[in-house]
C-alpha cells in the first residue's frame, strides 16, 4: 500500500511539473503575441494591398459613358490588382478600394500614402492616373494626379514607387476620419492604358 501511495505522489508530482511547464509556455506565448503587436502598432503602416494581402476589397468600378471600357480585378496568381481602360474618348473611368481603417486622422502630419505598381505599366506619361479619398457620405478629397511629383526613384528594380503625403489630400486632419475608400481615376485626357499594382499602403513618411 505505502508504495502504491508512492507511485500515486510521483505522478502528482509529475504531473504539477508538467502543468507548471504548460503554463510557463503559455506566459512566454502571450509575452511574443503582445511584443508583435507593440511592434506592428509602431511601425503604424496600414497595408491596403500587398503580395501576401490580396484579400482586398474592389468596391466598385465603372466608365461614365456607355462606348468606354475599364476592366479592374485582383490577380491571386501574379498577386497585382490589374487595372485597364481602352476605348475612352474624353468621359471618366474609376474604381474604388475599401479602406481597411476609417479613421486616418493621428495619421495625417506623419504619414504618406505609398502606391507601387510595375515598371512595364503603360499609360500616357502627361495624363497619369489620379488618386483620392472618399468619405461614408460622399465628400471627397482632392483629386491627385500620380505622376512625377510623387515619383520615388529606385535603382535596378522592375517596380515603380510613388510617396502622396497625406496632406496633400486635406487641409486639416480632421477631414481623415470616416473614410470608405480610395479612389482611383483614369483620367478625363487618357484614351487607355494598362496598370499592374503590386502594393498600396499608408507608411511613414522619413522627415530629412
Amino acid at each position: 500500500m505505502k508504495n502504491g501511495l508512492k507511485i500515486w505522489s510521483k505522478i502528482a508530482i509529475n504531473e504539477g511539473e508538467d502543468m507548471k511547464k504548460l503554463l510557463f509556455f503559455c506566459f512566454l506565448l502571450q509575452v511574443f503575441f503582445i511584443n508583435s503587436a507593440i511592434i506592428s502598432a509602431s511601425t503604424s503602416e496600414i497595408v491596403l494591398f500587398s503580395k501576401n494581402n490580396t484579400q482586398t476589397r474592389i468596391d466598385w468600378a465603372k466608365c461614365n459613358k456607355s462606348e468606354s471600357r475599364q476592366f479592374v480585378e485582383v490577380d491571386d496568381e501574379e498577386k497585382i490588382i490589374f487595372w485597364r481602360w481602352r476605348s475612352k474618348l474624353s468621359g471618366w473611368c474609376g474604381w474604388g478600394l475599401r479602406l481597411p481603417q476609417s479613421n486616418l486622422v493621428n495619421y495625417y502630419d506623419t504619414h504618406s500614402l505609398k502606391i507601387t505598381w510595375k515598371l512595364s505599366s503603360q499609360y500616357d506619361k502627361k495624363f497619369p492616373p489620379e488618386v483620392k479619398f472618399v468619405s461614408y457620405q460622399d465628400r471627397s478629397s482632392s483629386l491627385v494626379k500620380i505622376g512625377n511629383a510623387y515619383y520615388v526613384p529606385k535603382k535596378n528594380t522592375s517596380l515603380k514607387i510613388f510617396m502622396i503625403n497625406l496632406k496633400d489630400f486635406y487641409g486639416r486632419s480632421k477631414s481623415m476620419k470616416n473614410l470608405k475608400y480610395l479612389q482611383f481615376d483614369a483620367p478625363y485626357e487618357s484614351i487607355s492604358g494598362k496598370i499592374e499594382i503590386v502594393d498600396i499602403r499608408i507608411v511613414k513618411r522619413t522627415i530629412k
